[in-house]
């Protein structure tokens, strides 16, 4: 099965009590592994915030993260990412989709609606 994981504020691999992860961070990460190892293919997919960054990056066997350039480069307070749901929305449907797509947090929720 194709899964999405969706995250739009904080990158499911950014290391917890730095910037904006935590908990949700390390349950994405976890799960995503654990699904990975069941023969499942599972994307992490997050917002770019350094445009050095690659944009698909090997996490673990089965997983990858996706980083979407959407809006300015660079990081944006957690206020400011409403004004680039759209542009995230347009990078997420250029995606070949999954079968399952799975929203974290209000904001990826809109952005994930138009594809899911």
């Amino acid at each position: 099965m194709r899964i999405a994981f969706v995250s739009l504020h904080t990158s499911p691999i950014q290391k917890p009590s730095t910037g904006d992860a935590g908990g949700l961070n390390v349950y994405l990460l976890e799960l995503a592994r654990s699904l990975g190892r069941q023969g499942h293919e599972v994307r992490l997919i997050t917002r770019a915030t350094d445009p050095a960054d690659p944009a698909v990056l090997p996490v673990a066997p089965g997983v990858e993260l996706l980083a979407l350039r959407a809006g300015p480069a660079g990081p944006l307070a957690k206020e400011e990412l409403p004004g680039i749901t759209d542009a995230f929305a347009d990078a997420l449907a250029a995606l070949p989709p999954a079968d399952v797509v799975h929203a974290h947090y209000w904001l990826s929720a809109v952005a994930a609606l138009p594809v899911a």
